[in-house]
């Protein structure tokens, strides 16, 4: 990798992940003191002669001169060491763990069983949800206000709050706080500049030389903080509350650490128009925003709660209203650079439809009048005497009665097939086919009431 940089990035530094490096460090040294005097020469903000004595002293307390990892990750140290790195920009990032969250937050989308469609449909899931997170926490620091805290420096501490965004004005307000254990010991001229001189309360061994310009502004600091992660360190914070500095200079505030970072501004100046996705995800960014301040203030009490939900309540309805009126527009056809919509569909209709063949109709038609069934054992309608299991009809019954009631309903029954001819002229097929299982029905009721009535006349002789 370490080639393909140096090709294709000339002008970029390499440097290792220090998370992985301390890793091996673990592996090759079981020492845990020599781990961590280690990591204090691999952290350690400091000149690099500094840096090379702290490591001839480290080498020779713990007697690992023939271990030949510790010599192969001396010969790379200009790209793990902050002190051969300090200087140059990182923007505090020291291990692949912003690529590492990345690919963590993607497997909770994706998975190795997925075919291509599905990892792409996941994919693409996973991107609008990182995109709609993104989108959260732009709309948090553009219209929310960091809680300040008693710094000593509110005008500084308010100004940054104005301008960085929240994640980085918390680290902002680090080094805004640090900036109170800063002693100055003297200033001076040197050409156009003036330099201010200083230690830590904590280390006064260390001094710290800043230069400051006064009319451009301009700010270089002996630590290196500024060039290696873009934000203000403790000395220059001390040395603009020793100018009497209100606000700060937007010289010293780079671009990607501001609430606009990505230049939102240039976007509405050359009349640039957000795609729908993104409006409904700031809209709904916005919308839980204020979701999270109501739901907090609605729970203090029951009386603040039954006006949130009365307004709430009403709030619904009206929407819902207005979400129907919007869809019932919509869904009326309009002109556009092609005339017409009902001009250009006129020719289009409905598909013929056609019917199953080798099948009767599932269900009756509207109006059919449906037949029911006598029993001749019981008297009942809905099933037959060979299948019937209630007990048999009053024997009292004269046989000139069962006749009568036999006659009826047979003339009953065929007035009703009657109607189904003149009402089901169409489908005579369907007809002669029920007309047959009907007559074939009826002739078994017949023969059962038959038997039944010479029964009965059998008992009465």
């Amino acid at each position: 990798m370490a080639n393909a940089v140096s090709k294709v990035f000339p002008d970029a530094t390499h440097r290792l992940c220090s998370w992985h490096l301390f890793g091996n460090a673990k592996d090759h040294v079981k020492d845990k003191k020599f781990l961590f005097s280690f990591k204090n020469c691999m952290f350690a903000d400091c000149g690099i002669e500094e840096f090379e004595e702290r490591w001839r002293s480290m080498i020779t307390k713990f007697s690992v001169e023939d271990n030949s990892w510790i010599g192969n990750t001396y010969e790379k140290r200009r790209e793990w060491a902050t002190a051969y790195l300090r200087d140059k920009f990182f923007a505090n990032v020291r291990t692949t763990s912003r690529c590492e969250g990345v690919n963590s937050f993607i497997k909770k989308y994706v998975s190795c069983q997925h075919n291509l469609l599905e990892f792409v449909n996941d994919f693409d899931r996973a991107l609008r949800h990182f995109r709609e997170n993104e989108v959260k926490a732009d709309f948090k620091s553009n219209y929310g206000t960091p809680e300040l805290r008693n710094t000593g420096l509110r005008s500084l501490e308010i100004s940054g709050a104005s301008v960085y965004s929240r994640e980085a004005f918390f680290t902002f307000r680090e080094q805004l706080e640090a900036s109170n254990g800063c002693i100055m010991t003297r200033s001076f001229e040197r050409s156009s500049h003036r330099v201010y001189e200083m230690t830590m309360y904590e280390d006064s061994e260390v001094v710290i030389e800043v230069t400051y310009q006064p009319t451009t502004s301009e700010m270089e600091c002996s630590c290196y903080k500024f060039r290696s992660t873009g934000m203000l360190c403790a000395h220059m914070i001390s040395v603009l509350r020793e100018q009497r500095v209100k606000e700060l200079p937007s010289e010293l505030v780079l671009p990607r650490w501001r609430k606009d970072p990505k230049g939102t501004m240039e976007k509405l100046q050359r009349n640039d128009t957000p795609s729908e996705e993104e409006e409904r995800i700031w809209r709904s960014g916005i919308i839980q925003y204020h979701n999270l301040q109501l739901t907090s203030l609605a729970a203090e009490s029951p009386s603040m709660f039954k006006v949130a939900r009365a307004e709430i309540s009403a709030l619904c309805a009206k929407l819902k209203g207005m979400s129907t009126l919007s869809k019932g527009a919509s869904s009326e056809p309009a002109e556009d650079d092609h005339g017409d919509a009902s001009e250009r569909y006129k020719d289009v209709k409905d598909p013929v439809q056609t019917r199953f063949k080798g099948g009767r109709l599932t269900k009756n038609k509207k109006g059919k009048v449906v037949k029911s069934r006598q029993c001749g054992h019981c008297g009942g309608f809905g099933h037959y005497a060979s299948t019937c299991k209630n007990p048999p009809k009053n024997s009292t019954n004269s046989s000139s009665e069962q006749v009568r009631n036999k006659s009826t309903a047979k003339v009953e029954e065929e007035d009703e097939l009657d109607n189904e001819v003149e009402e089901d002229e169409d489908d005579e097929e369907e007809e002669e086919e029920e007309e047959e299982d009907d007559s074939q029905d009826d002739d078994e009721d017949g023969d059962d009431d038959e038997e039944e009535e010479d029964d009965d006349d059998n008992d009465d002789s």
